[in-house]
């Protein structure tokens, strides 16, 4: 694993952090790691000096794959559907997997909906 000179300031997370000042722990849309190659889910926090200057971000990802494998293991019948989303509605990983899905938005789906609508019952 390489990674000297590695910069990730152009990432979603990095900016968001640089940019929200409030903004504490952000768990970001799937993206492919430019160290292993691999789909991961970005969790971030955002890294201040002593004097609470912005200087940069703490960052640990969940890798994709040992998450497909555990959705596996759920029986969801032959037309059936599993996904773990954000808050927002944005898919972090689906089963059945497919590239398309990942961190693609809900918002606004009648699933997203249905699924608004009973959080607000409980």
């Amino acid at each position: 694993m390489k990674l000297e000179g590695a910069n990730n300031a152009d990432r979603e997370y990095f900016v968001r952090h640089c940019a929200e000042p409030s903004l504490k722990v952000l768990v970001g849309k799937p993206i492919v790691s430019r160290s292993t190659g691999s789909w991961v889910i970005p969790v971030s926090r955002r890294f201040n000096n002593a004097a609470d200057r912005f200087v940069g971000v703490v960052l640990a990802t969940i890798e994709l794959d040992p998450v497909n494998q555990i959705l596996t293991t759920f029986e969801i019948g032959h037309q059936g559907a599993l996904a773990l989303a954000l808050s927002d509605g944005t898919i972090l990983v689906r089963r059945p997997f497919a590239v398309e899905n990942l961190g693609k938005s809900l918002a606004g789906t009648p699933l997203q909906q249905s699924i608004a609508t009973r959080a607000s019952d409980t």
